[in-house]
């Protein structure tokens, strides 16, 4: 998806507005909310950067840190999410399989389940469909089986079962063949440390300051606060970190946003937004773009008053647990006595 530089029509405010931002403009484009209680922009001036805002997502398109329903539709890239995941007929990996690839394996994980999967609370007769050859982790097995064969015996795609029935539903599906030990009971992802930095990086960026002015199509000013269903035009300067500091209530008046400048690496953008005077729900777009953000360059910005003791962010990884997987097995089921997570 390569819309950065056209008008976005997103239809819902607030969350699809930031979720078209992130989807199209990572990692030239970042979104940071801003903590509540924390000065504004205005208030505070760090120097921060370069960083990767994204480094901690180790390229999926979407990471979660709690529990996850996808439902109707699809995503072109890859999902990691901390705690249980349910769903309705979804498809994964369209597009990419991704980078992240577990100690061990021969091929990327294109789906990481940090908990179980909640068959119960998902759509009777759906699947999850994981696409591009891409693998599945799974943090815990109770009540799920993991089957490489079929009824008859026969070597097939892997498929991550409610019952023993290799054609049961609800069903999560691959479109290869994974070694069922492979699959879980496994943490590849600490997604504590993970949120944990990006909170860290959210909280250094939300002091940059603001130096992008919102115009109508017309070229004036836009006022703030901004009236309900505005149109807005972005505008960046080249060669430097173009930084929109605005309220989650302005941003949601914005109908139509549109960018008269392509965010770039070298001409990156970040969106602050303060949410600490509005009740936030992101609600994510039917199909998200992956972004490979920890390939290319950081954001970064630098202002002549420094608050003191400020640092950047810490270029380290800690989001990565080390795992190995067992040794394979045609099927694997949960324990004889399993307690729901």
């Amino acid at each position: 998806m390569n819309v950065v530089s056209s008008t976005l029509r997103p239809g819902r405010g607030l969350a699809a507005v930031v979720a078209v931002v992130v989807a199209t403009a990572l990692p030239a484009a970042a979104v940071s909310a801003a903590p509540a209680g924390r000065p504004s922009p205005a208030q505070e001036r760090v120097a921060v950067g370069p960083v990767n805002p994204v480094a901690p997502a180790l390229s999926f398109g979407v990471m979660t840190q709690g529990d996850a329903r996808v439902v109707n539709d699809e995503n072109d890239g890859t999902m990691a999410v901390g705690g249980n995941i349910s769903f309705g007929n979804y498809q994964l990996a369209n597009n990419t399989v991704g980078s992240f690839v577990a100690p061990g394996d021969s091929r990327p994980t294109a789906l990481v389940v940090g908990g179980r999967i909640d068959f119960a609370g998902s759509v009777p007769g759906s699947r999850l469909q994981v696409l591009s050859q891409g693998y599945a982790k799974v943090g815990n097995l109770a009540g799920t089986f993991v089957r490489d064969t079929d009824d008859n015996g026969a070597a097939v795609n892997t498929r991550l079962l409610p019952s023993d029935d290799y054609d049961a539903f609800p069903r999560v599906e691959l479109t290869v063949r994974q070694p069922p030990a492979s699959v879980g009971p496994t943490a590849p992802i600490n997604f504590a440390a993970a949120f944990e930095e990006f909170r860290s990086t959210a909280s250094a960026l939300a002091g940059c300051a603001n130096t992008v002015v919102l115009r109508t199509p017309e070229g004036t000013v836009l006022p703030r606060p901004v009236p309900p269903g505005s149109n807005a035009v972005v505008s960046l300067t080249s060669g430097v970190t173009n930084v929109l500091s605005i309220s989650a209530t302005d941003l949601n008046n914005i109908d139509t946003l549109t960018f008269a400048d392509r965010p770039t690496s070298t001409t990156p953008l970040l969106i602050n937004v303060d949410t600490s005077a509005s009740a936030t729900r992101w609600t994510g777009t039917r199909r998200t773009s992956p972004a490979s953000a920890v390939r290319r360059p950081g954001t970064s910005c630098s202002t002549s008053r420094p608050r003191p003791g400020s640092r950047s962010p810490p270029q380290r990884a800690p989001w990565r647990a080390a795992s190995t997987p067992p040794t394979p097995s045609s099927r694997t089921g949960p324990p004889p006595t399993p307690k729901e997570a």
